[in-house]
């Protein structure tokens, strides 16, 4: 940033002209450099565009009549948009909210979901860290068929903060027809540089999908002591 002076036919200019930014402060006049602003590219960011691409690249390759089934699977099992819960996702928008989440562990293009749907509940989840060894342990009640669990955690918070999505990064998913033990320390490690010790605090949260329809059952975002 430089210091100006006018002179007598020129008493000042503010505002920018190309990329330089004519301004005025109690100091005087000064002139700046305009600041190119510049898009976030990082991997996590690529990664999510790369998956979005894909997954509309799958409904354009599914037959009229895949697209037609997963109209009308959103039409008899309504999911509520994020942004309005008063309206529902349309076929794309629940193929797309689906497979978003899927691709995430694998990318299993679901062509036709079974309107056989299943039941599922939440029984208990546990995070232990013990000996430098972090493990995903989820006890849960189902009627059956094939699932991918996906977890999404936070790094080591207080009591006090705050339990916010924005907070959540997604760690590891996996297939499975029931309970869920699986060793988590790497992915962990590699998002947040070290991995929890017992007693501190992580807020988690678990979404299951069922690999033979479009049923997502979403866990609630709570904050865990993670235990030994």
């Amino acid at each position: 940033m430089a210091r100006i002076k006018y002179g007598a036919l020129v008493e000042s200019i503010n505002g920018s002209i190309g990329g330089t930014t004519f301004q005025t402060n109690r100091y005087g006049f000064s002139v700046k450099r305009k600041p190119v602003p510049t898009i976030p590219n990082t991997p996590r960011q690529n990664s999510r565009k790369a998956l979005m691409f894909t997954v509309q690249q799958a409904w354009i390759a599914l037959t009229d009549a895949n697209r037609s089934n997963w109209n009308t699977y959103a039409a008899t099992f309504p999911r509520p948009t994020r942004l309005n819960p008063d309206a529902n996702l349309n076929g794309f928008n629940y193929f797309s909210a689906y497979h978003l989440l899927r691709g995430q562990e694998n990318a299993v293009i679901l062509a036709n979901p079974n309107a056989v749907q299943q039941t599922l509940s939440f029984v208990e989840t546990e995070i232990i860290s013990l000996l430098g060894v972090l493990e995903w342990n989820s006890d849960i009640t189902v009627s059956g068929g094939q699932w991918t669990p996906l977890l999404y955690m936070s790094r080591p918070v207080t009591v006090t903060t705050q339990v916010r999505r924005n907070r959540l990064r997604f760690i590891r998913g996996t297939s499975t027809s029931g309970d869920v033990t699986r060793i988590i320390t790497d992915q962990y490690a590699e998002i947040f540089g070290q991995i929890p010790i017992a007693d501190d605090f992580v807020i988690v949260q678990e979404i299951w999908l069922n690999e033979n329809n479009g049923q997502i059952f979403e866990g609630s975002l709570q904050r865990f002591t993670v235990t030994t």
